[in-house]
C-alpha cells in the first residue's frame, strides 16, 4: 500500500480537507502541499446519504454482505492508481452518449465507472443516470449531464461515505454551478440491485 494512504486516512473531515503538516522526511507526491485546500469536498449542500438498511444497496443474493474493510482497500487502490496521478487535473465528467461543453478542460470521464475490491464496489456516476426514486434525496433536479471535478474531491468523498456511513451511501460531487453538483459518488455492495442497475465499466 501506498506510504501517504493510510495517512490521508487518518485526517479528521471537516467543512473543507486540509492536509496537516508532514514530516519533510515524507514527500507529497506531485509536490502538494501541506497545507493544500481540497474546496467542496465536504459541504451541508451535499451530505453523504447513508443506505445502510436499504436492500437495493446493501444485499447482494449470489455475494458476501459488504465488509467495510474490503471498501478501504479499495479506497486506497483508488487513490494510487487513479487519484494520485492525476492530483491537480479537473476532469469534465460525462454521462453516457453526452457531449463535452467545457472546451477548456481537456480531460474527460465518461461515467459510470466502477471500482471494486471483493464485496464493495466504489462509483462514480451522474445523479441523474438514476430515477429519484432510486436517489430520494437527489431532489427534482434539473441535474445536468456534464460537471466538472478532481478525483482527488471524489476520494475526498467515497472516503467520507466509508467512515460515516460505515457502509452503503453517496454523495454530490462537482463544481457547484449552475445546476448545482451533479456527479455522485457511490458505495454499494457488489452483486446488489444498485451494482446490477449501473454498467460494468470497471477500470
Amino acid at each position: 500500500m501506498h506510504i501517504l494512504f493510510p495517512l490521508l486516512l487518518s485526517i479528521p473531515l471537516s467543512h473543507s480537507l486540509i492536509l496537516p503538516n508532514l514530516r519533510p522526511s515524507l514527500p507529497l507526491p506531485h509536490n502538494l502541499s501541506s497545507t493544500t485546500t481540497i474546496p467542496g469536498v465536504v459541504s451541508d449542500r451535499a451530505p453523504s446519504f447513508c443506505k445502510g438498511t436499504s436492500a437495493a444497496w446493501a444485499e447482494s443474493p449470489s455475494q458476501l454482505p459488504l465488509d467495510i474493510a474490503d471498501c478501504t482497500i479499495a479506497l486506497g487502490r483508488f487513490f494510487v492508481r487513479v487519484v494520485q496521478p492525476h492530483l491537480r487535473d479537473d476532469y469534465e465528467f460525462l454521462g453516457p452518449k453526452a457531449w463535452p461543453r467545457f472546451g477548456k478542460y481537456p480531460r474527460v470521464a465518461v461515467t459510470p465507472r466502477k471500482y471494486e475490491h471483493g464485496t464493495c464496489v466504489l462509483a462514480i456516476a451522474m445523479i441523474n443516470f438514476y430515477p429519484s426514486s432510486v436517489l430520494r434525496e437527489r431532489g427534482e433536479g434539473p441535474f445536468a449531464n456534464n460537471d466538472l471535478a478532481r478525483y482527488l474531491s471524489i476520494w475526498a468523498r467515497l472516503r467520507e461515505i466509508i467512515f460515516t456511513c460505515g457502509g452503503p451511501g453517496w454523495a454530490a460531487v462537482g463544481d457547484e454551478g449552475q445546476w448545482g453538483q451533479n456527479i455522485g459518488a457511490f458505495v454499494w455492495t457488489k452483486g446488489s440491485d444498485m451494482d446490477e442497475r449501473t454498467p460494468n465499466e470497471t477500470i
